[in-house]
């Protein structure tokens, strides 16, 4: 009788340790698609601060390219 029991107790115990691991893959797995989301947040918002950036560059090249023709326009006359 405690022959059975304790097979009974290694099988459960077998079982346990299999639902344990699944569940330590499953947190495994949640927690690589939280950082594999977490990464392509933070790229999205450094593009987008690039293009502002980049905007900002591009209107202060513009307005010393301005400055530059005025004054030269200036020079002329």
């Amino acid at each position: 009788m405690s022959n059975l029991r304790s097979q009974r107790s290694k099988a459960g115990t077998k079982l346990q340790r299999k639902r344990s691991a699944k569940r330590k893959s499953f947190k495994n797995r949640e927690w690589k698609m939280r950082k594999v989301v977490l990464m392509a947040v933070l790229a999205a918002s450094m593009a987008v601060a690039a293009c502002n950036t980049m905007s900002g560059a591009g209107r202060d090249v513009s307005a010393a390219g301005k400055a530059v023709t005025s004054t030269a326009e200036d020079a002329k006359q």
